[in-house]
């Protein structure tokens, strides 16, 4: 197995995967690192459910187990190099919107073409990609790099043993199924099996996180693709343009199509590209489950669940984790994981998302205190919230009614 991991730092959380190959990639300029210039930084964008795929896809069967990989230390070798002193975590997001041919969630579950497949009981990290595996069955990717392989699909490896510095974000199969690619959202790329590596993107200071990935149809390369639409070919890969600079909603995944590929972008539009040719926008469908408000509610409790996880975490002024916060931070990379971006400052979230009444407050929603809108935290219900109060504290669970009047509250959502 071969890998490469570089630190980098992003501000707009952006991630999910789309198709058979789930991918994607941060940056506002795309190709090789020789190609590397500077982007211009975009302004925190929300990302949203895409594509058109939904449950009725495939009737669920007989449920089968998952065949649970998480890391081991078997699958991989030597630990990368820790992330550098102060770099900004690049945050994930998800769940995974619904492809051509399938549908995974947060928990596992799968819904494709081919069979359904439940849930996966104590995953320690969501579920953020999958790929069908040529000849039958699939594989599921959570952020720590576990591998879940669904109907008889091999086990290959995972990142066992690997300190990463950013979380896996997507994988692609090989064309003959014979092994996969996984990648984090720093660019980092890891080889199981029988595929090859044909390199990074180290050496680039990406403006958007990676997402994901897409293998060429060789099987002798791959493109990674970025939350802003930059992509980066390796190998037989061939670039043939990119969405950068032509989108406003965050890319969410890339697909390989003929000698191109297919990006898609989270305000449910799909822009194809081909050696030769020019590029083209097609609207792609949103299946009205993927914005009903159960899944607002559930992406919601998943922002809470990532919030209360932080509990006895140090406060520290301008930190948004993973191992210190502040109030906004706390927010902010809560409904990250959600796929949810949110901007920086407590001032700034209050006027981002709808506003709710304080006496119908929800599970998630963000609840506001101090003249001049200075403090945040996330309502979990019956009175509480989880926040990062001040300097020498920790996040921790309290009443709002202690901490001082509440001057409003909002209901973060993908839409806003």
């Amino acid at each position: 197995m071969r890998r490469r991991k570089h630190t980098r730092k992003s501000t707009i959380p952006a991630g999910l995967a789309l198709a058979l190959a789930p991918s994607m990639c941060g940056l506002a300029y795309c190709g090789s690192p020789a190609w590397a210039s500077p982007g211009v930084p975009a302004a925190p964008a929300q990302a949203a459910p895409v594509l058109g795929a939904a449950r009725a896809l495939a009737a669920p069967a007989a449920p089968v187990p998952a065949a649970a990989h998480p890391p081991t230390a078997a699958a991989a070798s030597a630990a990368p190099p820790a992330p550098a002193s102060g770099s900004a975590p690049v945050l994930v997001a998800v769940p995974v919107p619904p492809a051509a041919d399938g549908l995974a969630e947060p928990d596992g579950s799968l819904w494709t073409l081919r069979g359904s497949w439940p849930s996966i009981p104590g995953l320690a990290r969501p579920v953020l990609g999958w790929t069908a595996r040529p000849g039958g069955g699939a594989w599921e990717v959570a952020g720590d790099g576990g591998i879940f392989s669904r109907g008889g699909a091999p086990f290959y490896g995972s990142t066992g043993n690997i300190r990463l510095n950013q979380p896996i974000v997507g994988m692609a199969a090989t064309p003959d199924g014979g092994g996969y690619w996984l990648v984090a959202s720093d660019g980092g790329v890891f080889t199981f099996g029988d595929a090859g590596f044909f390199g990074s993107t180290g050496g680039i200071r990406l403006n958007k996180p990676v997402v994901g990935m897409a293998a060429a149809p060789d099987g002798q390369g791959y493109w990674l693709v970025a939350a802003d639409g930059g992509i980066f070919p390796f190998g037989s890969a061939v670039f043939a343009g990119s969405a950068s600079g032509r989108i406003q909603a965050p890319a969410v995944s890339v697909t390989a199509n003929g000698d191109g590929y297919d990006v898609a972008v989270g305000d449910g539009t799909l822009w194809s590209f081909r050696p030769g040719a020019a590029p083209a926008e097609s609207p792609l469908p949103v299946p009205a489950s993927e914005l009903a408000p159960e899944r607002e509610a559930r992406l919601a409790q998943q922002a809470v669940d990532t919030a209360l996880a932080q509990v006895g975490k140090p406060y520290s002024y301008g930190a948004a984790g993973p191992g210190a916060y502040d109030c906004s931070g706390l927010a902010m990379y809560s409904y990250a994981t959600a796929g949810i971006g949110l901007p920086r400052t407590s001032a700034a979230q209050f006027d981002a998302s709808p506003h709710v009444p304080t006496s119908d407050l929800q599970p998630g929603d963000l609840v506001f205190f101090g003249a001049g809108v200075t403090h945040v935290g996330l309502y979990v219900g019956d009175g509480r919230m989880v926040d990062a109060p001040h300097p020498g504290a920790s996040v921790r669970v309290e009443s709002y009614r202690y901490f001082g009047p509440m001057v409003g509250a909002t209901r973060p959502t993908l839409g806003h």
